[in-house]
């Protein structure tokens, strides 16, 4: 029995290095894990960032930044504001000299007898008219500001004709006409009677314009429909008028 025990103490015992054994409370093997899981998080952020530069969208608050030094890099919000459109001053024009011709003669105190030549046409008279009372409060008193009628007392008389010019006057930018419209516009006033209001509110177009600007600086307002009473800010008359049927009540006793 002795003879067996000694036999096996003398064999050769495994080593712990042989066995592969290692605790949790090891400092090396804790040390080596670490910065094998450090090397794994750096290759994997730098996946992600390649990713992400490869699939990057450029919208409108990406901003570039410019590669010469002398224009200045400009912050994303600024460039941002300077790229969206925002409905600053005044909107499209939608109608022509001919309309503008019709709508004063309808405008005329007794009305003018007009002729349309089709119905998109009467679309846009009677939708300019409308827009022209809808901004007759805000017109009114850029006239009154630069004592427009004071210095032209006969317009008093034909003031819905004033607004109308006016207000294409300030869609207009208050620029001048095209050289074909201008042609055109001469001689279609002259028949509707809108070439002397259309002379004397082209006087003042400085003084008007600087009321107007005065206006919208005082209220802060970007465009002059900030001015308007809320129940006149709402664009869908106009919107319906150009595409929905036009449609009256006739007193059939008093119209034959």
């Amino acid at each position: 029995m002795m003879e067996e025990i000694m036999e096996r103490l003398k064999e050769p015992q495994e080593s712990e290095d042989e066995m592969d054994i290692t605790f949790p409370s090891d400092y090396e093997w804790r040390t080596k894990l670490y910065f094998k899981l450090l090397d794994k998080q750096k290759e994997g952020k730098m996946e992600d960032d390649t990713l992400q530069e490869s699939s990057k969208v450029l919208h409108d608050w990406n901003i570039i930044p410019s590669k010469s030094k002398k224009v200045p890099f400009c912050a994303p919000d600024a460039a941002r504001l300077a790229k969206k459109e925002f409905l600053i001053g005044p909107g499209p024009i939608t109608w022509t000299v001919s309309d503008i011709s019709k709508a004063g003669c309808l405008l005329t105190t007794p009305p003018i007898p007009t002729s349309f030549s089709d119905e998109q046409e009467m679309r846009r008279v009677y939708t300019l008219i409308y827009d022209v009372y809808r901004y007759k409060s805000i017109l009114s008193k850029a006239l009154e500001d630069v004592a427009f009628f004071y210095e032209h007392p006969k317009m008093k008389k034909s003031m819905s004709r004033v607004w109308l010019l006016l207000y294409d006057l300030y869609h207009r930018s208050f620029k001048k006409r095209t050289v074909r419209n201008a042609s055109v516009a001469q001689a279609l006033f002259a028949e509707s009677g809108l070439q002397e209001v259309e002379e004397a509110v082209w006087s003042d177009r400085v003084k008007l314009a600087a009321s107007v600007a005065r206006l919208r600086i005082k209220h802060s307002a970007l465009r002059l429909s900030q001015l308007l009473p809320y129940h006149l800010r709402d664009e869908k008359v106009s919107t319906h008028a150009k595409h929905a049927p036009v449609t009256c009540w006739v007193n059939i006793k008093k119209v034959k």
